[in-house]
């Protein structure tokens, strides 16, 4: 490489985002451009010690060194994820889904397919009867006081009423859910 390129200042932001193939169309006129080894070599040279710790890590790694984990993770809602899964996992919640399935006698009430890979649907969300719950018991903590509220979730009718659900198939559930088109 000649030092008549090297000595060139180029936009670090424009290269980053023309090495990650970002488009900017005519606003960078490095788009699409195909670096050589040694030139990306320097780029990521010049990159290092920015003050970014996620610069070079990829996603599994970062997920790895818990950057990104818990009340440091863009998605987390204040640890009621924690407590939902608890409540899913109750026998008293395997029983509810035994109990749909027998009433509507292991049949899609969409499609009425009887057997194959059924899931029991709550017609009202499950999420929004957690978000009731925790509203009625609102001097709890979902991070604290998980073991008390699994216990309280037990006495609330609302997470145990078979009339709240219905057996689909596979196919038919996946109609349900928020974003998905057929």
């Amino acid at each position: 490489m000649s030092n008549s390129t090297h000595n060139v200042l180029v936009c670090k932001c424009c290269i980053c985002k023309a090495t990650r193939g970002e488009a900017l169309g005519n606003q960078n006129s490095n788009y699409g451009r195909k670096w050589s080894e040694e030139k990306r070599e320097h780029f990521s040279i010049s990159r290092q010690g920015t003050g970014n710790p996620f610069y070079g890590k990829k996603q599994t790694e970062l997920h790895r060194l818990s950057i990104c984990r818990g009340n440091k993770s863009v998605f987390w809602k204040g640890g009621v994820t924690g407590l939902y899964w608890m409540i899913r996992n109750l026998p008293e919640y395997k029983v509810w889904v035994s109990q749909v399935f027998s009433r509507d006698d292991y049949t899609c009430q969409d499609c009425y397919k009887r057997g194959g890979r059924l899931d029991a649907h709550h017609i009202k969300p499950f999420a929004q009867i957690l978000r009731e719950f925790l509203t009625h018991y609102v001097q709890f903590s979902p991070v604290e006081d998980k073991e008390t509220l699994v216990r309280l979730a037990l006495t609330y009718e609302d997470f145990w009423k078979v009339s709240n659900g219905k057996s689909l198939c596979r196919k038919c559930h996946d109609k349900t859910k928020i974003g998905v088109r057929t």
